[in-house]
């Protein structure tokens, strides 16, 4: 614990901290660490991991992080950059440039990506200009994962993690160092579709081979190669279980942590932890589910009963998926049954209300070892009719144009049409003043005109009301006051009437007239009111 602590005051944060364990503070009884620092090489603890290999990391928790969007489909992308490493620590500056080429794709559920940086660095003693040693760092982070589980509550995936520097030090000779862990992982979904445990099994190398790992240690070779199998439970406890296949030491029989005490190990770990939750994420979200009702929402007649299954299927491999659905209901009248698991397709029973406009929604949901799915359906009591009347005002100004005029229709019925549109007729009165400078026009008439209501795309509880005068212009006539002038025209009576379907319109209730448009040049502005009822009957 004190390790930690001395390191997370040198290094600011307990991520950084927990890289730099990796190379620089840990201090293990033994000589096998596969170091990856120029710092630990050269006894100066202030200098981070070797830069290509500090630069993998973020990249490739990131890309970790588009597990979240697998279903979205993307194809392969390569981003490449150069980063500037050039820095100052404690005398030393280091100087060079690290490439970095991310290349992703995603679709169908499954995520894969491929991280890779390569750096060549200089280590410079600025009071004396001597050159000290040069590094040349490679790293490489792969990952594959399907972001919904299989039938056995398996989301399988695989990582690699490769890590390789070699330096040379004009004072000791050269040095190289790898560390490479690779292979295939699961993710274990339980019935409650939370994660349960990480099962993983790696292919392990490491080693270094060249001079000692820090000043006045003893110099030494040795590699190891063999399999680690890795299992992290649901509450936060993982044992890691070694396998030796090959050792060479020159100094002596190698321990057994030192298949897991190397950088890749601690990569894969912070790397394999961020998958795992952006999978859980995914599959908890509903997009691996898709449910589907046998009915769809719509409307009903009074007091209806309608009975209806569920099938679920996975949305990306099509198969049928068996875990019990289960249903809420909010609204009129009634469900059954509600809230008792239903293995799909099962038998939903819903009752719909007595009076027009009541609606009830069942909200459906199924939680399993393939994630979770959801799904809502509607139903609404049929209106027979509406009853619609409205005023609108508009104000007009552009275009050298000026005036107020006023719209208004009493009480219309509007009727049901087969295609689920309301209809009925109204005379809509037109009352005003328009026109330009010196030119005004007084209008004082009635028009016949259709009443068309359409629900609203977006809102199912709101219409969208349209007035279609029977003559789409209406003559007028303009007194001019120089010369006493008279001139007649004609308005544009049908644009104006328009201006009611510029905005949703509840129903059952009033609904403010607000808003502005534009007319060959001209703005119109809305302020009025719309009422619109149900009828139980078409009178």
């Amino acid at each position: 614990m004190a390790s930690i602590l001395r390191c997370i005051r040198t290094y600011g944060t307990a991520i950084s901290c927990r890289l730099a364990l990796v190379a620089v503070c840990a201090t293990p009884a033994y000589s096998y660490v596969a170091s990856l620092s120029w710092g630990e090489i050269t006894g100066n603890s202030s200098l981070n991991l070797a830069p290509a290999v500090q630069n993998l990391l973020a990249p490739l928790q990131l890309s970790a992080d588009l597990v979240g969007a697998a279903d979205v489909a993307t194809p392969l992308s390569t981003d490449a950059r150069t980063i500037d490493d050039t820095s100052t620590v404690n005398g030393i500056r280091q100087s060079g440039h690290t490439t970095l080429t991310t290349t992703t794709t995603s679709g169908g559920g499954r995520v894969s990506g491929e991280i890779k940086a390569a750096g060549t660095h200089t280590y410079t003693n600025v009071a004396t200009g001597v050159i000290e040693g040069r590094v040349t760092s490679s790293a490489r982070g792969t990952f594959s994962v399907s972001a919904c589980p299989d039938s056995n509550g398996i989301a399988a995936g695989d990582l690699t993690v490769e890590l390789q520097m070699d330096s040379t030090r004009t004072d000791s000779g050269q040095r190289g160092v790898v560390s490479v862990f690779q292979g295939p992982f699961k993710l274990i979904n339980g019935d409650d579709a939370k994660l349960q445990r990480i099962e993983a099994e790696y292919q392990v190398t490491a080693g270094q081979h060249g001079f000692a790992a820090s000043p006045g240690a003893a110099s030494g070779d040795w590699g190891i190669t063999g399999f680690i199998g890795v299992v992290v439970r649901r509450d936060g406890t993982l044992t890691a279980n070694p396998t030796r296949q090959g050792e060479t030491s020159s100094l002596g029989p190698v321990p057994e942590d030192a298949y897991k005490n190397t950088p890749a190990y601690h990569f894969q770990e912070l790397t394999l932890q961020a998958i795992a939750a952006n999978a859980e994420k995914f599959w908890r979200s509903g997009k691996c589910i898709e449910l589907k009702p046998t009915v769809e929402s719509r409307e009903t007649d009074a007091d209806e009963q309608i009975t209806f299954g569920v099938n679920a299927l996975q949305k990306f491999d099509g198969q049928e998926v068996r875990a019990p659905l289960r249903a809420t209901f909010s609204g009129v009248s009634s469900l059954e049954p509600i809230g008792a698991p239903v293995v799909p397709p099962g038998s939903f029973v819903f009752r719909a209300g007595h009076n027009p406009g009541e609606r009830g929604t069942i909200s459906l949901e199924q939680i399993g070892k393939r994630g979770i799915g959801r799904r809502s359906v509607e139903f609404i009591v049929k209106r027979a009719g509406l009853r619609v009347e409205f005023l609108m005002k508009l104000g007009m100004e552009g275009d050298g144009v000026r005036g107020t005029i006023e719209l208004a229709s009493p009480a219309a019925t509007l009727t049901v049409r087969p295609d689920g549109t309301f209809w009925g007729r109204s005379t809509v009165s037109v009352k005003g003043q328009f026109g330009t400078e010196g030119c005004i026009a007084t209008l004082d008439f009635s028009s016949p005109a259709d009443l068309v209501a359409r629900r609203d795309e977006a809102d199912s509880r709101s219409m969208r009301l349209d007035v279609v005068p029977d003559s789409p212009q209406h003559p007028v006539r303009f007194v001019c006051s120089e010369f006493n002038l008279v001139r007649d025209a004609s308005v544009p009576f049908a644009s104006w009437a328009h201006g009611l379907a510029q905005q949703p319109v509840a129903i059952d209730g009033t609904t403010p007239l607000t808003g502005a448009w534009t007319i060959d040049g001209i703005t119109l502005r809305a302020d009025g009111r719309v009422t619109v009822t149900s009828t139980t009957t078409a009178r």
